[in-house]
C-alpha cells in the first residue's frame, strides 16, 4: 500500500482502546481530555440467538494539574568582586498550559555573605549567559513538558575573603496553582588565585532523529588572579547523542584536528592541551560523574596546561543526533577541575544545554503483530465464512513515529464490494466493544498510541443473512484506513478480503435420520400440517425423538427451541408447559447440540412435560435448530394431544371432640384436579350411629370468610367444578344429649360424579367427652420479614414472593369442655419451601415452648400444664419464603 504518513490511536474500554503490556502511555492525560468508557457483553436471548448488547458512552473530563521539576543545585566557585551566573531548567511536568512565577533571595543564615544585585535573565540559547540584561520574574507560557531556561546573575562584593560561602534559594511557584512551589539551594565560594568557570553550549538545541551535526562548545575562562594548571574539561555524552570522531578543534590551533585517540600528546606550542574522545586509550584519565561508570574512555576529555588570569579560549566538537529516538529532551551537562597552585580543585559542573528531539509522525497499518513494516501479512485474506454471520478482519496499527500519537480508523465502505446492505463495524481488540473516538472528533481511534508499539483492531463485517457465493470469482473487499489526528497528510491503508460465503442448512426429522427412508418431516420447514401428532395424559412427561442433520459444508452447533409460534417472533409454550432435550441415552440437559460433522446427524430426545391442569386438545409445537455459527435453521411442525381426566380431591380424614348434646364442626376442601370442568356432583353423609341419635349436615362457604356462619347453606350436590377450582366444605355433626362419655361416631362424606362411576371419600370420627380443645390456625403477611403484618390474621389464603419474605401464622387453642384438661400441647411445623424465622411467642407466661434454630426447619411446640374451661392459648411463629 502507499504508505502516507499520520498519527493514531485506538481506544479500548477506558481511554485506550489498546491494552497491551508496555503499549499504555503513562504520561498524564492533557487537561481537558474527555476519557471515554463505553462496556459491552454478549448473551444468549429466549430465542437461543447470541447478541451482542453495548452500553451507553461515560465521559470524564480530566482536569489541570499543575507539577513541575526544576534542576539541581548549583555550587560556584568565583574571585570577590566578580559576576556570577547560575544557569536553571524549570520544566512543565504539569497536564496543562501553565506560567511559572521566579525568584531569588540570599538566604538569612547559615552562611557567609550576600551576592548583590541579584537578578533572573532568560537564557533561551543555553549557554549559561543572559540573552538580554532584561530582568524577568516568570516563565513565558509552556505546555505540558516544555521547558525554560534561564540564569542568575548576582555579584560578590570586592571585600569577600577566601573560603567564605554564599547561599541564595531559588523559588518557582505555578501559576495555574499557587500552592504548587519547589526551591532549590545554589551556593557561591570565594576564591583567591585561579577561578575557573566552564559553560557549555550547542549550535542547534532543537531537530529531528537523526539529525546534521550538531557543534558543542566547552567554553573556559579563568576570572581569578592566579595561573590555573592541568584544566580538566569532561563531557559524557547522553545517550542518543553521538560523537563525531575528528571533529574537535581547540581555539589556539585553529582549524588543526584535535586527536581522540591519543591523551600523551600536547598539541599546541605555548599552551597545550591533550584530548581523548570515545577511545580505549582513553581509559585512566578524570572520570565524569555523570554518567555513574568508571570508564572514562566513554567520553570526552581535554586537559588544558594552563590557562592565565584573564584567557578565554574554547574547545569545540561535532555531535550527531541518533536515529530511532522518541519525541524528548536530551539533557547534558560538563565537568571540569584543575590546579590553583598545588592544590586540586573540586569537580565542579558547567551549565546544562538540552537539545529537543522534535515529534515526527508515521504510521503503518498492516495485518502483523511482530514486524512494523508496510505491506506484511496484507492483504488480510479469510478464505471462507458461513452464511449470516460475521466476518473479522484483525489489523495492526504501528506507530512508526518517534512519539505518542493517535490514529482515526475510517472502514471505505462505500467502495467495498461486499454484498449491497452489509454491516462494517470497527472493533477493539476484543473482537466485540466498538471502537470509541477518544480525540473528540466524531472518529474512532486508537487513543494514544506510544512510539514504536502497536494497536489491535478489528473489522467486523456482517453481510445479509441471504448473501453467499464468491461474486463471481473476485471475493469481497473493503479498505480500512489509519489517519494520524495531529497530521492528516500521514495515514497508510490495508485491504481486508474474503474469498467466499459458503452456505449453511440443517434439517429436523421424526424416526431417523435424514438419509433413512423412515424418515419424516424432511425438507426445510415449518411444515403447514403437523409431520406426527403424539398423545400424552396431563400431569405427565412425553419423550418424543427428534434428528438434528447437518446438511451444510461446515462442521457446527445447533441451539435447540420449541415454541408455539411458527415464526419464532416469541420462544414461547402453552402456560405450564416444559421442554427440555437430551443427546438420546444420557441424562444431561442441554440448549445445543455441540459440533455435528457435515452429512451427520445427532438423536435428541425432547422431553414435553404437561401440567396436570392441562385442558383436553391439540396443540402445535415448532422445534427449532439454530446455528449461531453458520446462520442454518429448520423448524419442524409437530402436535401434542392431550387426554381429558376427571378427578376431584376431597381431603382430610379428621377427628374431634363434643360434649353429650353438643355439635363439632369438621372443615374439608374438595378440589378439581383434573383438566376438564366436571357437572352434576353428588355430595352425600352417613352416621355410624345413626340409630343412636346422632346427626350430621354439610354445608358450604357461602360467604367465603373461611368459617362456618349464618350465611352459609345447606348443600347435597354442585352443579359443576371449574378446573382446579377450590370448594370449602363445613361438615357439623351433632351428638345425642343422652350420648356416653367416649363413645364414638363415623360420619362419612361421600362425592361422586361421572353418573356415580367416580368416588371420592373422606371420613370425620367424632368422640364424646367431658373436655374439648378446639384449635384454630390463621395467617398473615409480613413484607420485608420486618415483624410488621401487612394485613390481619386470617385463615383466608394469601400470594407472596419468595425471597425476604415472611409468613406469621397465630394458633389459638381454646377449651370449649366443662372441665380443665391438663398437659396441653399445642405443635405445628415449618412448612416446605421456607425457613424458621424470629422466636415464637406464646400467650401464657407458663408455657414452655421448643422451636427450631433461625433458618432451619421442624417442629414448634408449645407446652402448658393446665387450661381452664373457656381459656384460651396463642402460639405466633413466622418463617420466611426461600
Amino acid at each position: 500500500m502507499n504508505k502516507i504518513r499520520r498519527i493514531s490511536a485506538v481506544k479500548v474500554l477506558l481511554l485506550v482502546a489498546c491494552l497491551l503490556p508496555g503499549l499504555l502511555v503513562k504520561a498524564a492525560p492533557p487537561a481537558g481530555t474527555i476519557i471515554k468508557n463505553q462496556a459491552s457483553a454478549t448473551y444468549t436471548d429466549s430465542n437461543g440467538i447470541e447478541r451482542v448488547a453495548t452500553s451507553n458512552v461515560v465521559e470524564t473530563t480530566i482536569q489541570q494539574v499543575a507539577a513541575m521539576q526544576l534542576d539541581r543545585d548549583q555550587n560556584k566557585l568565583a574571585a570577590a568582586g566578580q559576576q556570577v551566573f547560575l544557569s536553571h531548567t524549570v520544566t512543565n511536568g504539569g497536564n496543562g498550559l501553565d506560567n511559572f512565577s521566579v525568584s531569588v533571595s540570599n538566604d538569612s543564615a547559615g552562611d557567609d555573605f550576600d551576592l548583590i544585585g541579584l537578578q533572573i535573565y532568560n537564557d533561551a540559547n543555553q549557554d549559561g549567559r543572559p540573552d538580554t540584561y532584561s530582568p524577568v520574574n516568570s516563565s513565558p507560557a509552556l505546555d505540558s513538558q516544555m521547558s525554560w531556561h534561564f540564569v542568575i546573575a548576582g555579584t560578590i562584593p570586592a571585600s569577600i575573603s577566601e573560603f567564605q560561602i554564599s547561599r541564595l534559594t531559588l523559588t518557582v511557584n505555578s501559576q495555574f496553582n499557587t500552592g504548587v512551589v519547589v526551591t532549590n539551594t545554589n551556593s557561591v565560594s570565594v576564591a583567591d588565585g585561579a577561578v575557573v568557570e566552564v559553560t557549555k553550549s550547542l549550535s542547534n538545541t532543537s531537530g529531528t532523529s537523526p539529525s546534521d551535526p550538531v557543534t558543542v562548545t566547552l567554553g573556559y575562562r579563568n576570572t581569578g588572579s592566579g595561573v590555573a594548571t592541568d584544566v580538566t574539561l569532561i563531557d559524557a555524552l547522553p545517550a542518543g547523542m553521538l560523537y563525531i570522531a575528528g571533529s574537535a578543534r581547540w581555539n589556539e590551533t585553529g582549524a588543526t584536528v584535535l586527536s581522540d585517540s591519543n591523551p600523551a600528546d600536547p598539541q599546541g606550542s605555548v599552551n597545550t592541551v591533550r584530548y581523548c574522545a570515545y577511545n580505549a586509550s582513553c581509559i585512566g584519565l578524570a572520570e565524569a560523574e555523570s554518567d555513574a561508570d568508571n570508564d572514562s574512555s566513554n567520553q570526552i576529555t581535554a586537559i588544558l596546561s594552563s590557562v592565565a588570569p584573564g584567557e578565554a579560549g574554547q574547545i569545540t566538537f561535532q555531535v550527531q543526533i541518533g536515529s530511532g529516538l522518541n519525541a524528548g529532551n536530551l539533557g547534558n551537562t560538563a565537568e571540569f577541575e584543575y590546579l590553583s597552585g598545588p592544590v586540586l580543585t573540586n569537580r565542579y559542573s558547567s551549565n546544562s544545554v538540552t537539545f529537543q528531539v522534535l515529534h515526527s509522525t508515521a504510521v503503518v497499518l498492516n495485518g502483523s503483530a511482530t514486524v512494523a513494516v508496510d505491506n506484511t501479512a496484507e492483504p488480510v485474506i479469510v478464505s471462507s465464512s458461513p452464511q449470516g454471520t460475521a466476518i473479522s478482519f484483525v489489523s495492526y496499527v504501528w506507530n512508526t513515529g518517534n512519539g505518542t500519537d493517535t490514529y482515526d480508523l475510517v472502514i471505505d465502505s462505500a467502495s467495498s464490494t461486499f454484498p449491497a446492505g452489509s454491516l462494517f463495524r470497527l472493533l477493539q481488540s476484543d473482537g466485540v466493544t466498538p471502537l470509541i473516538d477518544s480525540s473528540g472528533n466524531g472518529l474512532p481511534d486508537t487513543g494514544p498510541l506510544a512510539a514504536g508499539t502497536f494497536c489491535k483492531v478489528v473489522v467486523q463485517i456482517i453481510p445479509p443473512s441471504d448473501a453467499q457465493g464468491d461474486n463471481g470469482g473476485a471475493g469481497y473487499s473493503v479498505t480500512t484506513t489509519a489517519t494520524s489526528i495531529s497530521d492528516s497528510s500521514v495515514s497508510n491503508s490495508i485491504l481486508d478480503r474474503l474469498l467466499s460465503l459458503t452456505s449453511a442448512s440443517v434439517d429436523i426429522t421424526n424416526v431417523a435420520n435424514v438419509n433413512d427412508i423412515e424418515a419424516t418431516g424432511a425438507g426445510s420447514g415449518p411444515e403447514a400440517v403437523a409431520v406426527s401428532t403424539f398423545s400424552v395424559s396431563p400431569g405427565s412427561t412425553l419423550t418424543l425423538p427428534l434428528f438434528i442433520n447437518n446438511t451444510g459444508a461446515t462442521a457446527t452447533s445447533f441451539d435447540l427451541a420449541g415454541s408455539i409460534f411458527e415464526d419464532y417472533s416469541e420462544v414461547e409454550l402453552p402456560e405450564g408447559w416444559q421442554i427440555s432435550f437430551r443427546k438420546s441415552g444420557e441424562e444431561e440437559e442441554l440448549s445445543n447440540t455441540g459440533v455435528i460433522l457435515p452429512g451427520e446427524f445427532m438423536q435428541i430426545d425432547t422431553l414435553i412435560t404437561v401440567p396436570a391442569n392441562t385442558a383436553p386438545g391439540t396443540t402445535s409445537l415448532y422445534f427449532r435448530a439454530w446455528s449461531q455459527a453458520t446462520g442454518a435453521l429448520d423448524i419442524k411442525h409437530d402436535a401434542i394431544e392431550v387426554a381429558s381426566i376427571e378427578q376431584l380431591l376431597l381431603e382430610l380424614n379428621q377427628a374431634g371432640q363434643l360434649d353429650p348434646g353438643g355439635s363439632y364442626v369438621y372443615d374439608h376442601l374438595l378440589t378439581n384436579t383434573g383438566n376438564t370442568v366436571i357437572n352434576s356432583v353428588t355430595l352425600s353423609l352417613s352416621d355410624s350411629e345413626e340409630a343412636q341419635g346422632w346427626t350430621s349436615a354439610l354445608f358450604e362457604d357461602t360467604d367465603a370468610d373461611g368459617k362456618l356462619g349464618p350465611a352459609d347453606l345447606v348443600i347435597t350436590d354442585l352443579a359443576t367444578i371449574a378446573i382446579g377450582e377450590v370448594r370449602q366444605l363445613f361438615l357439623k355433626v351433632f351428638a345425642p344429649a343422652g350420648a356416653e362419655l367416649q363413645s364414638t361416631n363415623t360420619t362419612e362424606l361421600q362425592v361422586s360424579w361421572n353418573s356415580g362411576s367416580s368416588l371420592e371419600m373422606v371420613s370425620n370420627v367424632t368422640t364424646v367427652t367431658s373436655s374439648e380443645i378446639n384449635i384454630v390456625k390463621e395467617q398473615a403477611p409480613d413484607l420485608g420479614c420486618n415483624g410488621t403484618l401487612n394485613s390481619p390474621y386470617s385463615v383466608s389464603d394469601f400470594s407472596i414472593e419468595p425471597g425476604n419474605n415472611c409468613v406469621s401464622y397465630r394458633l389459638t387453642a381454646t377449651n370449649a369442655g366443662l372441665v380443665t384438661v391438663y398437659n396441653v400441647e399445642v405443635t405445628d411445623a415449618t412448612p416446605a419451601f421456607t425457613a424458621y424465622f424470629g422466636t415464637a411467642f406464646c400467650s401464657i407466661g407458663s408455657c414452655t415452648v421448643t422451636e427450631p434454630v433461625a433458618g432451619g426447619q421442624g417442629n414448634i411446640n408449645a407446652s402448658l400444664g393446665s387450661l381452664e374451661p373457656g381459656g384460651s392459648v396463642i402460639l405466633i411463629f413466622s418463617v420466611r419464603v426461600e
